[in-house]
């Protein structure tokens, strides 16, 4: 189920990428001059081509290392919602003006306990998901919860946001250096299996290897039902009348 699942976010992703005119769209592009207009164009092809490739680069990876992927991504999100959550607890803080202890406002111990709350459950999931990793290395975005507590200048507590920010990126390149062999190893790897496969059970037996370690039936079936789904959703939530909706309904049950 899990070797479906995973796969099928490459596929819809692939599918996007085939229906979507990159041609049509370079040519609405508007550029001061004619260079600059040859350099977009340049970085949307690139941009396209690159997409297929990275697409069809996660869609062969084994379920491991797919499972490894959504959990890393699924980090950086959390760690983004944290930051925000935080810079949006900043500037609630400024707007207010209350710069005093919090525990003696109400209104301002409110706030500070919802985005506390935010922020642990941030650093809870974060650190679940990368375990066995330090949990202070998902924390930085506590900083100026804790330096709003110690009755931190509230200006400041914009620059210590800023700075916690900068130094989570920072962590995220350091990881993005130390892993950049990674799809190199993977793809040196998955050449010499697929030719020692294919020397032993030829291009036939191959195929069927990978028809069935891949599943395709249910991976392309599972694809065309969200497709369906997705498809028939937003097609039903243009119609605001009933009436539309059915007759909706019926058309793309039977045209898709």
């Amino acid at each position: 189920m899990a070797n479906v699942a995973l796969r099928v976010p490459s596929v819809m992703l692939l599918d996007l990428l085939y229906k979507w005119d990159v041609g049509h769209f370079a040519e609405q592009i508007r550029a001061r001059n004619e260079e600059m207009l040859i350099k977009y164009k340049y970085v949307l092809w690139n941009a396209y081509y690159l997409g297929h490739l990275l697409s069809a680069f996660v869609l062969m990876l084994p379920v491991q290392h797919l499972v490894k992927l959504y959990l890393y991504l699924l980090t950086a999100s959390l760690l983004y919602m944290g930051h925000q959550t935080c810079r949006n607890y900043v500037l609630k803080e400024l707007e207010s003006g209350y710069d005093g202890a919090v525990y003696l406002d109400l209104v301002a111990l409110q706030r500070f306990v919802s985005a506390l709350t935010a922020q642990l459950l941030v650093l809870c999931l974060s650190s679940f998901f990368m375990r066995p990793k330090p949990f202070w290395l998902f924390s930085a975005h506590l900083v100026p919860l804790l330096a709003r507590l110690c009755m931190v200048p509230l200006t400041a507590l914009l620059i210590l946001n800023k700075l916690t920010i900068i130094f989570t990126s920072l962590e995220v390149l350091y990881f993005l250096l130390c892993n950049m062999f990674v799809p190199y190893n993977l793809a040196k790897s998955a050449y010499r299996e697929i030719v020692q496969e294919s020397e032993l059970y030829g291009v036939l037996g191959l195929g069927t290897i990978l028809w069935n370690q891949f599943a395709v039936p249910a991976l392309f079936t599972t694809f065309w039902l969200v497709l369906f789904v997705t498809e028939t959703y937003f097609y039903l939530s243009s119609h605001n009348q009933q009436g539309a909706s059915q007759e909706g309904l019926v058309f793309a049950f039977l045209t898709r």
